[in-house]
């Protein structure tokens, strides 16, 4: 990434979010996965700073963030992130909110608050390999676990093996800098988010809310998805009877970084076209 960020704090119940800032236009914030931070976006940031403003957290409990002071993430994280914007914009002129995974359970929390305390200054919301579908999932049985005896060349190995079969589908993508990424961002990771991203969090959150232009994105290869077809799809069509639903081809899960330019095609496209 060529442009520096503006690096921002902001401070709800006593903990501080640390925010990343760029461009100038409409504001879109970007909410990251589990084990995640503000750089699961780094190949989405650069093509939106030209006609947006993008603000993108380290969540509570992950990245350079403090931890919530609240036990339930469901209200901790959401309020922390309103509280944050409320700071940092004029959300009077209205927010587009994308999230991926553990993100998207964040972002329709976010917008179940935001029509509560902001109603209609929701612009769009779309989810990036969505996830809180409210059905069984099944889980990753061939995963490696860490363990505390494991050297840092072992838990790299660990790293690459397991973002073969969750996160990336094409293994020849992960390089040093995707393990460097997930190595760190997983070392920094407080938040379990797994308990969130099973439930039907994101479900309940939609359910009844007046949205705007809603739109699902994910890779015709994510494992989690393809895992639990065809509940999967089903489940992510009930969130909005008119949600535009958007496959991009040979991507896995980490889909805006596997494939970014076709991500960022079709993530354009779902702000601009309102």
């Amino acid at each position: 990434m060529n442009a520096s960020a503006a690096l921002k704090s902001t401070t709800w119940r006593s903990a501080s979010t640390v925010w990343r800032i760029w461009g100038a236009g409409p504001p879109v914030i970007l909410l990251h996965g589990g084990y995640g931070s503000w750089t699961h976006w780094l190949r989405t940031i650069p093509a939106l700073t030209g006609k947006y403003t993008v603000l993108v957290p380290d969540m509570p409990g992950f990245g350079d963030s403090e931890n919530p002071t609240l036990d339930n993430a469901l209200e901790a994280i959401p309020g922390a992130l309103l509280g944050g914007l409320e700071t940092l914009i004029d959300i009077n002129h209205g927010i587009n909110i994308v999230g991926f995974s553990f993100g998207t359970v964040m972002a329709g929390q976010l917008a179940k608050l935001m029509n509560e305390v902001h109603p209609g200054k929701l612009l769009s919301l779309t989810f990036i390999a969505p996830a809180g579908l409210g059905f069984v999932t099944r889980s990753f049985e061939d995963l490696t676990r860490p363990r505390p005896d494991m050297s840092i060349a072992e838990r790299r190995e660990m790293h690459r093996k397991n973002l073969g079969i969750v996160m990336i589908s094409d293994t020849s993508k992960i390089t040093d800098e995707t393990i460097d990424l997930q190595f760190d961002n997983a070392a920094r990771a407080r938040v379990y988010g797994k308990p969130y991203s099973r439930s039907d969090a994101l479900l309940r959150a939609c359910a009844g809310l007046p949205l705007p232009q809603v739109d699902a994105i994910w890779g015709s290869k994510d494992s989690y998805a393809l895992r639990n077809e065809p509940d999967y799809s089903v489940s992510v069509k009930a969130l909005h009877p008119d949600i535009r639903v958007h496959h991009i081809d040979g991507a896995g899960h980490w889909v805006q970084y596997e494939k970014p330019q076709q991500l960022n095609s079709v993530l354009l496209d779902c702000l601009e076209t309102r």
